[in-house]
Formats: structure tokens, C-alpha cells, sequence
């Protein structure tokens, strides 16, 4: 049942968008809507691009920030402003279907030692796809990455297996998120949140796994978040996330002496340069893209024209004189000398 976050929702699923790719939000927050579930849930927008402001959309809150507080931001904020049981991850490229709250929570009431379980990926054909967790090293560096389980049978084995699970899709338990303070702000504004959340609840004693039967459809090449800058941001959380895995989660050590109007207006500005920086990248990769699909065209086409002429009559028959050619080159070259 969807209610207002503000009554203390059982379940409270947070969506932070930079709102780039509508028709996959509308479909992500439409699918989210038909969620089968007898106990209530909220659908909580944090809009993440300062210059744009979606539609109403009946039943959801939409939050403006007025700046992009990244993924992890979003989530942490969102969390902030509402309180609820269960904490509900969101990506704007996520699909879920009406029974994966409802399995989730089975899964969550079954174990009663797991505060967090991640639904298992698959694709629009109902396939397997992407990791549902992995495996980090003590210097935070990933060993591995762990797919759809072999037997669901076998659900929470040995959570400990596990360095972390995906976040996106994941049930999580409210002590849980706040005594982690929710995902680390220092990943912005996404990138290895998930990983080193899962880290972090493994030092305090909290367990995790994989659901045994509910999924997500997940694709990424759907997310509003710009390629370009998305690697980016995966290669920039993970050094950070390794640096501070080793220095075992210190604070940081920056005071906060510049004023916070100058700071949040920085910020504000900073969030609306960026995607426009990233698209105008975007279209240089495409651009590239497009010429070194064209050279490739033209080295296949060269390659076959090549073909036909050394199967050609007068390739055969004129492969005496060009050998002759070729000794007499070398002979005046070497006179020339």
C-alpha cells in the first residue's frame, strides 16, 4: 500500500536521478508502484539535477536538493528526511516486479540474523545477468565478483563468504543503515557505495546475502548517469574506497571553515556543469566511435579487394616479373650505396 513518507512507512524506497532519461524513469517508478505488498510503502524521488523539475507523479515525493548529491548522497538525505523499518535502494535503471518487495521481506523475516539482502539480476528475457556481489581483499582491491547462486536452496550458507552484495535493488534493515550513517559521502557521487557499505557492516557485526528467489531486471545502459563520467567516477570510488579500507575508515580530517552558502552555491554550480561537461564528452567518444567504425569498414573492404586481386589470372601471371623487379631494386640499391 503506498502512503506518504511522512507517516513512518514499513518500507521506503529511495530513487536518486539526475531525471536525463525519462521514459526509464516513468518506467522504473511505474513498476515500483505495482508493488504487491500488504504492509505500506513510500517511493521517494531525490532530483539530483538542479535545473530541471519533473511532473507530479501521484503517490511519489519528489525532493529537490537543488543540487546533485550523487547516489550515495541521495540515499543518505532521503534517509534523513523520512524515517521507516526498511530502507529500499533504487537505481533509475532498476525494474522490479510486483512480488520483489514482498519476497525481500520474506527473506529479511526468514533469517532474522541478515540486515541486508540483494535481489538476484536478470535481464528483459528473464536470464541471469550481472553480479550480485564479490569479494575484496584486506588492501580493498575486488578478487572477484559472485553471480546467481547455484542452488537458491542453499540461501545464507555462509554470509561471511561475501565481502559485499549489490546494492541496488537491496532490502536493508533501519539499524542497520543508521548505525553505518547510510553509504559512504566520501564515494561521490557514486561507485563502490555498496562495497564499502558491506565492508563497514562486516567490522559492526551485521550480515548480509542474497535473496533465494527475488530479482530485479537491471540495465545500465539505461542509468541517466552519462557513460563517460560513470567510468570515471567507478575507477575514482574504488581507489578511494581502497585507500580508506586500509587506513581502516578514518575521518577525514578537513574542517568545514568555508561558509556553507558559499559552499552549497559551489556546489549547485559545480552540479550543473558536470553533466554538461560529460555529455559534451559523450559525444566526442561517439564521434571516435564513428571513425574508427568507418576505418575498419574501409580495412575490410581493402582487405577483400586485396583478396580478389591475388586470386586474380594476372596476379598469377605476373608474379615472375614483380619478383624480378624486387631482386633488381635490391641490386641498385646496393650499387647506389
Amino acid at each position: 500500500m503506498l502512503v506518504d513518507p511522512s507517516s513512518r512507512p514499513e518500507v521506503l524506497a529511495i530513487l536518486p536521478t539526475l531525471g536525463s532519461n525519462l521514459n526509464t524513469l516513468q518506467a522504473c517508478v511505474s513498476a515500483l508502484k505495482n508493488t504487491k505488498f500488504q504492509k505500506t510503502l513510500s517511493i521517494l524521488i531525490i532530483v539530483n539535477n538542479p535545473e530541471i523539475v519533473l511532473e507530479p507523479i501521484e503517490g511519489v515525493s519528489l525532493v529537490y536538493p537543488g543540487m546533485n548529491l550523487g547516489f550515495n548522497g541521495g540515499l543518505v538525505f532521503g534517509s534523513q528526511i523520512y524515517d521507516s523499518n526498511f530502507v529500499w535502494i533504487i537505481q533509475d535503471d532498476v525494474f522490479v516486479n510486483s512480488e520483489t518487495l514482498s519476497l525481500l521481506i520474506e527473506d529479511l523475516s526468514t533469517y532474522p540474523k541478515i540486515s541486508m539482502v540483494s535481489p538476484r539480476r536478470i535481464d528483459a528475457h528473464g536470464n541471469s545477468v550481472g553480479a550480485c556481489g564479490g569479494w575484496t581483499d584486506e588492501m580493498g582491491q575486488v578478487l572477484g565478483l559472485y553471480t546467481e547462486p547455484r542452488d537458491t536452496n542453499q540461501f545464507n550458507n555462509d554470509p561471511s563468504k561475501l565481502s559485499w552484495v549489490t546494492g541496488s535493488g537491496s532490502l536493508i534493515r533501519r539499524e542497520m543503515w543508521d548505525a553505518l550513517q547510510g553509504y559512504d559521502l566520501d564515494l561521490y557521487p557514486l561507485g563502490f557505495g555498496d562495497v564499502d557499505f558491506c565492508n563497514r557492516a562486516k567490522v559492526q557485526g551485521f550480515e548480509f546475502s542474497v535473496s533465494r528467489l527475488a530479482t530485479i531486471e537491471h540495465n545500465q545502459t539505461l542509468s541517466s548517469t552519462p557513460l563517460f563520467l560513470k567510468h570515471f567516477l567507478i575507477l575514482n570510488s574504488a581507489s578511494i574506497f581502497a585507500e580508506k579500507k586500509q587506513d581502516l575508515w578514518k575521518e577525514s580530517n578537513i574542517l568545514p571553515t568555508v561558509d556553507f552558502q558559499i559552499i552549497s552555491k559551489i556546489a549547485q554550480s559545480a552540479s550543473i556543469i558536470l553533466p554538461k561537461l560529460t555529455k559534451l564528452a559523450d559525444a566526442h567518444i561517439l564521434e571516435l566511435q564513428e571513425k574508427i567504425m568507418n576505418l575498419e569498414k574501409e580495412l575490410v573492404l581493402n582487405n577483400s579487394e586485396l583478396v580478389a586481386i591475388r586470386q586474380s589470372l594476372v596476379w598469377r601471371f605476373t608474379i615472375p616479373y614483380r619478383l624480378i623487379r624486387e631482386k633488381l631494386r635490391h641490386i641498385f640499391s646496393k650499387l647506389s650505396r
